[in-house]
């Protein structure tokens, strides 16, 4: 499921859109609050590297604001753990680098919508699971 880039979609908020691009190569579009900033994203690289012995998938994601407001590069970490037979934990690390306006928000600000994104997709992701 984390290797489907479709799933992505279901489980980011504010991703409007993604397409193949080349193997393992993605554009997304996306809009998204941050602050007092509504910005948009149009064609967002992503690249998918998957480890399919560790279970994990590190994407490399960067895109630039619509407006030239600033741009973002993302490296984000996702590692499947088998706690037990019965639990498994996701591992999610992210490392994100802002420029322009957006980074003007402040690290107090981004920080906040990280936490906020990432328990969004936390959330959608235990729907998807439960309908499986």
């Amino acid at each position: 499921m984390l290797n489907d880039p479709l799933t992505f979609r279901v489980l980011i908020p504010g991703l409007t859109r993604i397409r193949a691009s080349g193997r393992d190569q993605y554009l997304a579009d996306a809009k998204i609050k941050v602050g007092f900033l509504n910005s948009s994203f149009n064609n967002i690289s992503i690249k998918q590297t998957t480890n399919d012995v560790q279970y994990s998938t590190t994407l490399d994601i960067r895109g630039e604001e619509a407006s030239k407001l600033g741009s973002f590069h993302e490296i984000l970490e996702l590692k499947l753990q088998e706690d037990d037979s019965s639990t498994t934990t996701l591992k999610i690390h992210a490392d994100i680098t802002m420029t322009g306006k957006l980074a003007s928000l402040g690290r107090r600000v981004v920080e906040w919508k990280a936490r906020e994104l990432t328990a969004a997709v936390v959330k959608n992701l235990s729907r998807a699971i439960e309908q499986l």
